[in-house]
């Protein structure tokens, strides 16, 4: 991965993290929102390479953590989690198969979310469990399945377009 590609997913998952933190709860949308990070780091994990998604998610996760101030380290476990698990679902759905992409992100959104409450509980922060709380982050990771399909394509575009220079690149340099 080129310092480019650094830079541009460092660049889209500050832009998701701010619409996630600001412009959401500025909306009121808040209590069903869609895991925006999430999705692009996942999709970052499937096209590209883990070691980077992981990388960035653990940075973001820990801005997130600041954000919110639940605990350091929270957010930025569950990404690592998550992210460090994406290749099985490349392996399991291909790159290419946008739909189990997308279900695959709304399964780490119900994961995320399990292990949030999971680690909340054994600190005792939160120790209840409601009927509404399951359906809001039922219907919150049904969003992030359509962000990562919004993103999907794009995403999809702009990395087969980096490997084609790339392999142009090594093609006229003669290795």
């Amino acid at each position: 991965m080129t310092w480019r590609n650094w830079v541009a997913t460092a660049a889209m998952l500050l832009l998701g993290m701010l619409v996630q933190t600001a412009v959401l709860p500025a909306m009121g949308v808040m209590t069903i929102a869609p895991e925006i990070l999430l999705s692009i780091l996942v999709l970052c994990a499937i096209f590209w390479d883990v070691l980077p998604a992981a990388l960035l998610g653990c940075g973001f996760g820990v801005l997130m953590d600041i954000l919110f101030g639940r605990g350091i380290g929270m957010y930025a476990l569950t990404y690592l989690i998550i992210v460090w698990v994406a290749p099985a679902a490349r392996r399991q759905f291909s790159a290419n198969n946008a739909i189990g992409i997308a279900l695959y992100v709304a399964l780490c959104h119900l994961l995320r979310a399990g292990l949030l409450w999971g680690l909340l509980y054994l600190v005792r922060a939160e120790n209840t469990l409601t009927a509404a709380m399951v359906l809001r982050r039922v219907l919150s990771a049904l969003l992030s399945a359509g962000v990562t399909l919004a993103l999907y394509y794009p995403l999809r575009w702009w990395y087969t377009r980096r490997q084609e220079r790339q392999q142009r690149y090594f093609y006229r340099s003669g290795f």
